[in-house]
């Protein structure tokens, strides 16, 4: 139960950093800063980032581990 809405909370800050960064994006492309915008979205990209490792999955870890250990 904990997990479902810590997911769902990850999901929700991911979809807020997607949008700002859209954001951000459209108006670099126009030519206008958007201080308040990019904050948001870097304050959201890095709380995906960091919600990402707390997750109690860490499968893919291994998996990548031993991927690196064969090259």
């Amino acid at each position: 139960m904990i997990l479902q809405i810590y997911t769902i909370i990850q999901t929700l800050i991911s979809l807020v950093a997607i949008f700002t960064g859209f954001v951000v994006l459209f108006g670099m492309l126009a030519g206008k800063r958007l201080d308040g915008w990019t904050k948001w979205f870097l304050v959201t990209a890095v709380a995906t980032t960091i919600t990402e490792f707390s997750f109690p999955d860490f499968d893919h870890l291994t998996r990548l581990d031993e991927k690196a250990k064969s090259v």
